[in-house]
């Protein structure tokens, strides 16, 4: 049985890991909802075939819940009650006797995912993107890592049944097939029972979308689907998706044409978070606690913030003693002379690190946003 098309060679298993594919800006993360809500209200899917009923577990990294995930969510009519967002871990530190929420990591939070399932009686797990929740010691580009990162997340859905949606971004080749334009390892697609790819429509590229089969190990793989984003006609400024139907266009065919037009792709939220901030730290440090506060106005997440300040190069440093210790993010120039004015003053930190089980950290949907940050 299939969660999206109910067919043998459905798109979207249950009981197996299918990956999404395509740029950033053709709607990936609001198919990924549009087809949650749908499981929690036990509507029919978008080619008009009946769904299943059950619950979703969401794990985004690059939206915001409050401002992006929720409201997308409720125009696309989904049950709240039945969606579980899981924004991270509770860790403890065995050394100061203390818990800290820490972001979910893969495959070390297997099972606390699991629990959730569960708990929820999710039929669709989504984990967008996947590479922002790989523990940083997989490296995703080497196909043994990948393969031994993902085998427990195949495992998972086989012992519960749920279909587990993992969402990428296509990497900068060109010329290659459509099945290795994923980011990451093959390995990644493999692991997958199914694999999905968005792509502009090559003959309306402005407004219609084409989702279309990578692979399918269940049998022959069905039409692609044609798909626009619009406005909700009862929120404004939230965007839905329209289905429109069946189409012929094959993946191949679509990143053929998205190839002939690359500079049509639009930027991706960890590329713009790392130009905000640039921005915001080219002038000299800011207290990382008021960077957290003004990324989270701008709909920047947690995780996607975090994967920004790697890819820059931002250095973390602690000034202050005792309960007035502050960390003060910076540029790596910056860096450099903070590191000798502390050196010269004497003044010196070490990070805290934290060893411990996992218990889960999550939130219901329907419930009020409590982003613990202080």
């Amino acid at each position: 049985m299939a969660l999206a098309w109910a067919h043998p060679a459905g798109r979207i298993p249950l009981g197996a890991i299918t990956v999404l594919d395509g740029d950033p800006g053709l709607g990936k993360s609001l198919l990924a909802l549009d087809l949650a809500a749908r499981v929690t209200t036990g509507r029919e899917m978008p080619d008009t075939t009946p769904g299943v009923d059950g619950g979703v577990v969401l794990l985004s990294a690059e939206d915001d819940l409050a401002a992006t995930v929720r409201p997308r969510l409720e125009t696309a009519w989904a049950d709240l009650d039945r969606v579980e967002m899981m924004r991270g871990v509770t860790l403890y530190d065995t050394t100061a006797g203390a818990t800290q929420h820490q972001e979910v990591l893969l495959p070390r939070d297997i099972r606390v995912i699991e629990r959730l399932i569960w708990q929820v009686r999710a039929r669709l797990v989504v984990i967008d993107p996947l590479m922002a929740y790989l523990d940083m010691k997989v490296n995703s580009w080497r196909d043994q890592d990948v393969r031994s990162a993902l085998a427990p997340l195949a495992a998972l859905a086989e012992r519960t049944g749920a279909a587990i949606l993992i969402l990428r971004h296509l990497n900068k080749a060109t010329g290659t097939s459509a099945l290795y334009r994923g980011g990451g390892s093959i390995g990644i697609v493999a692991a997958a029972r199914s694999g999905l790819l968005v792509a502009k429509a090559p003959d309306n590229p402005e407004h219609e979308r084409v989702l279309a089969a990578l692979k399918s190990n269940l049998g022959p793989p069905l039409p692609s689907l044609r798909y626009r984003i619009t406005e909700s006609v009862v929120r404004e400024g939230i965007p839905m998706v329209e289905w429109l139907g069946e189409c012929t266009l094959t993946a191949e065919q679509a990143v053929a044409a998205a190839q002939a037009a690359p500079e049509d792709a639009q930027p991706s939220k960890l590329e713009e978070t790392v130009d905000w901030l640039h921005a915001a730290l080219v002038d000299g440090p800011r207290p990382g606690k008021e960077l957290e506060r003004a990324a989270h106005a701008a709909g920047i997440s947690d995780a996607t913030l975090r994967r920004g300040r790697e890819q820059l190069g931002v250095r973390i440093t602690r000034r202050g003693y005792g309960a007035e210790m502050r960390a003060w993010w910076s540029l790596e120039e910056e860096v450099r002379a903070s590191d000798t004015m502390r050196a010269e003053s004497g003044d010196a930190s070490s990070p805290v690190v934290f060893n411990s089980t996992s218990p889960v950290h999550h939130e219901i949907m329907s419930g009020t946003d409590t982003d613990e940050h202080d």
